[in-house]
């Protein structure tokens, strides 16, 4: 499929996909917004199985193919929200209302500057220690990383911080 029959299929069908995913997404705490970024998530998948389009001529296959995975989407989409209820639902009030890690570095200058040192991963695996208490076994587990890598990236970590600390004091 070319790009140019696929933007065609798009401002086709992009109504129906967004209207048939606002009238089923009673599952989720929905916003027009999200819809939105529903029906992205929908075309992306659209994108990535245009192979499997149906020919663009048999408009009843293509739709039903369309809306086929509208479903799945929204059906991902709903059990997200369910979990995420289920599980804020089991949570104390102050630890939903604790700040997360990103916002507390960000409100804190000094802080932000340490963080701006480290890579993407070294941020990733700090947070995890220092806020959630995880230890590197978990971490591992939680990312799909090795024990090893982890326990790398905090004392990288760890190296930069305190190097900048030093010079700090300089």
């Amino acid at each position: 499929m070319e790009s140019h029959e696929f933007t065609e299929l798009v401002e086709k069908h992009s109504q129906l996909i967004r209207a048939f995913l606002w009238r089923r997404a009673g599952g989720l705490d929905v916003a027009i917004s999200e819809v939105d970024d529903l029906a992205a998530d929908v075309w992306t998948v659209v994108w990535q199985r245009r192979a499997h389009i149906p020919p663009l001529d048999n408009e009843i296959a293509v739709r039903a193919w369309l809306i086929q995975i509208s479903r799945h989407i929204l059906a991902n989409n709903i059990r997200k929200t369910d979990t995420r209820r289920r599980i804020s639902n089991t949570l104390k009030p102050e630890e939903l209302t604790q700040a997360s890690a990103e916002a507390i570095v960000l409100r804190d200058e000094s802080l932000r500057n340490m963080f701006s040192l480290l890579t993407a991963g070294e941020q990733e695996v700090m947070a995890l220690t220092l806020w959630e208490d995880l230890r590197p076994q978990e971490i591992a587990q939680a990312l799909h990383l090795s024990e090893n890598a982890v326990s790398l990236r905090l004392f990288k970590a760890r190296a930069k911080i305190k190097k900048a600390l030093e010079n700090e004091k300089d």
